[in-house]
């Protein structure tokens, strides 16, 4: 297994000062969410931050970029659907360039404007358009479940993947997290077999919401022996915030319960 942080558990403001405490507490990589200020669309911008990473001996696996919640791929809407287009389009240009094999996105969700088929249409669509341009590059899109109503069924993401891989490299980036709100990530994760593109990790907590492995109800023990079942080896990235206090507490020991639980 290989370990990362997603940049929202940077302890500090300075992008380079995380990048060398990251590797000094031992962690492998660093999951970067890129916006147009930070380097989207900058290939100079992007490979300063490039040769920051490698000068840190980390690796970024994935990129992903926030403006998604801006324009959803699931929308009726088909200017949003193509400025999200344009925006994923730019990410896994980035990752081109910053050596990541995989780009996240969220196809967006379901509300009572979208309809729950319009927004799988709409996604799959538009998922196989990244696909396309992602197979040039040699990038797989992960598409990944958040709390937005849509994507409620193992059997409907493999479903979804399925028909995207046609048009190019299609996977998962599986939140355990974010499916225990109302799904089993264990069943999820045996299900999915080599669908599985990523892990993002977080722990679940009824009545609390998300919280620090392993200090919520997740089975973890169930976690592990899934992954291991299907013969993931991949990534581990763990999607947590920096603690209130004394922030630059939460990567190292994070990493260590990550370490504790899939090792």
């Amino acid at each position: 297994m290989q370990y990362s942080l997603n940049q929202m558990g940077f302890p500090s403001d300075d992008f380079e000062e995380n990048l060398s405490y990251l590797a000094e507490v031992s962690y492998d990589g660093v999951e970067l969410d890129l916006t147009t200020e930070t380097g989207l669309g900058d290939p100079e911008m992007l490979e300063e931050k490039r040769d920051l990473v490698v000068d840190n001996d980390l690796e970024v696996p994935t990129v992903l970029t926030s403006h998604h919640g801006e324009y959803p791929l699931t929308s009726d809407d088909a200017a949003v659907r193509e400025q999200g287009i344009h925006h994923c389009t730019q990410a896994i240009e980035a990752a081109d360039i910053l050596g990541a094999e995989t780009v996240l996105v969220v196809p967006g969700w379901v509300d009572k404007k979208t309809r729950y088929d319009h927004a799988y249409d709409n996604a799959l669509a538009s998922i196989k358009i990244l696909a396309e341009t992602a197979e040039t590059y040699e990038i797989t899109v992960a598409v990944e479940n958040i709390g937005s109503s849509f994507f409620l069924s193992p059997l409907e993401v493999c479903r979804f993947i399925d028909e995207a891989t046609q048009a190019g490299p299609v996977g998962m980036y599986f939140d355990v997290g974010n499916i225990s709100r109302f799904g089993y990530p264990s069943q999820w994760i045996r299900i999915l077999e080599d669908r599985l593109a990523k892990l993002h990790i977080k722990d679940y907590k009824e009545g609390n919401g998300s919280t620090y492995p392993p200090q919520g109800d997740i089975d973890w023990y169930d976690v592990a022996d899934a992954v291991e079942e299907i013969g993931y080896e991949g990534w581990i990235t763990a999607e947590v915030p920096p603690y209130q206090c004394h922030g630059d507490l939460m990567p190292p020991q994070v990493l260590t319960n990550l370490k504790a639980i899939f090792e």
